[in-house]
């Protein structure tokens, strides 16, 4: 490591002690749970190129998160509306039909 970035490792290294210490507390243990989901749609956003612009700009710069955003919401629901029909379809395979009197 070069001298200049040990510095900087050690000037800032005090927000890294306070982070770890934060993590132990009960606060973080309740709201982790949350966050992770959080964190996990960020990553995926990521993924669909949300890290670096295509466009100059700011308004094609939103407009790229907007559709990165949409894109990564139609992907959840259309998720849950696959898990769903399968859901139903299991069940109506488990289900006897109704005997005829």
């Amino acid at each position: 490591m070069h001298q200049k970035q040990e510095r900087q490792a050690d000037r800032n290294g005090h927000y890294l002690q306070e982070g770890r210490a934060y993590q132990k507390t009960e606060e973080f243990a309740k709201e982790y749970p949350e966050r992770c989901k959080i964190e996990r749609k960020q990553t995926e956003m990521v993924r669909h190129d949300l890290r670096k612009a295509r466009y100059i700009g700011l308004a094609k710069v939103t407009l790229q998160a907007l559709f990165v955003g949409a894109v990564v919401n139609f992907k959840r629901y259309w998720k849950l509306f696959i898990q769903k029909a399968q859901e139903e379809v299991a069940l109506a395979v488990a289900t006897p039909p109704p005997l005829a009197a």
